[in-house]
């Protein structure tokens, strides 16, 4: 009974994935797919390139309409630079051993000239694409520039239909989502913190190397969120809200650069003694934010804390201004 219970429990979303609106991203998902399916898959010609369509409907598919407009037109670009190289390549030389991954390596020399940081999946999916699922004439001759063009066509309808479920549910959801995505930053930092609290007064207990490896993620995480704060912002024009959770993030950004430099003292043992003590008080405070955030109370609750460490005072400095914004 016990090992069915764990066995249900796997199926269902941690908080964390619940904070990121997982569920709603599948429920998103399956309405997208569903429509281009039933829209397209009947039509005489982007029927033949669904893998396409299908593709540009998952990688489109954001919380706010710009980004995901955005990621769009990124998959489009890229689709372009990998199918025109192949299309070339594939005019002069056909599809042969030599040609294929030719193309394919053109394509990924290009892309990684515009931006040497990363390669482009998408473009070297099209190099791919266009050698593998090409279409024949009549004759038996492979068709590269059709299939060029069903490629661009399928993925610009799959583009087309995420942007739309895009707009549909951002004017039912968007409110929820930032308010979740601030619960869980300020949960993820209530756990870094007690965590050094608990681990790390002592060298020997303390790994210090992952607690930093967090908390830098944490400040990802942070930053995409603002990212799409900024995307929203411009959408919604004077959403009060908005400037809101970027005044928060900004905060909590700040919460956690002083809790990192707590952990690289710590690394060398340059920590006052009560700085612990003092630290445990500010996880009350957080826990009160927290439990403001989601409606529990209705009014914050400053931790008592004579502090003297002037990072700590810093902390709770943000926690209150954080307090006053939500």
């Amino acid at each position: 009974m016990a090992e069915r219970r764990r066995f249900f429990k796997k199926l269902i979303f941690s908080r964390e994935a619940v904070l990121f609106d997982a569920p709603l991203f599948v429920l998103k998902t399956f309405i997208a797919l569903l429509c281009g399916y039933a829209i397209f898959k009947n039509h005489g010609f982007i029927s033949k390139g669904m893998i396409s369509l299908m593709l540009g409907i998952v990688l489109t598919l954001e919380p706010v309409n710009i980004s995901g407009l955005r990621n769009g037109l990124d998959q489009i670009t890229a689709s372009l630079i990998g199918g025109v190289i192949t299309v070339i390549v594939v005019l002069i030389g056909g599809v042969n051993i030599i040609t294929v991954p030719l193309a394919v390596t053109i394509t990924l020399y290009v892309t990684l000239l515009i931006d040497w940081r990363r390669m482009s999946i998408m473009a070297v999916f099209t190099s791919f694409y266009l050698t593998q699922a090409i279409i024949y004439t009549e004759a038996g001759q492979p068709d590269v520039v059709s299939t060029f063009g069903l490629r661009m066509l399928a993925l610009g309808s799959g583009v087309l239909i995420a942007v739309i479920i895009n707009f549909m549910f951002s004017l039912f959801f968007y409110k929820q989502v930032f308010r979740k995505r601030t619960i869980f930053i300020v949960e993820q930092t209530i756990g870094y913190l007690r965590e050094f609290v608990s681990n790390c007064e002592t060298k020997d207990k303390c790994n210090h190397t992952e607690l930093k490896k967090k908390i830098i993620l944490n400040f990802r995480d942070i930053d995409v969120i603002k990212s799409r704060l900024l995307d929203m912002r411009r959408e919604k024009e004077g959403s009060i809200r908005v400037e809101d959770y970027t005044a928060v993030l900004e905060e909590m950004r700040d919460f956690n650069h002083y809790l990192l430099d707590f952990v690289m003292l710590s690394v060398s043992g340059e920590l006052e003694a009560g700085v612990f003590l003092d630290l445990s008080s500010l996880i009350d405070s957080l826990e009160s934010l927290r439990n403001l955030l989601i409606g529990r109370t209705s009014e914050w609750q400053k931790g008592e804390c004579g502090c003297s460490n002037a990072n700590i005072i810093r902390m709770q400095d943000s926690l209150l201004r954080i307090s006053k914004i939500i």
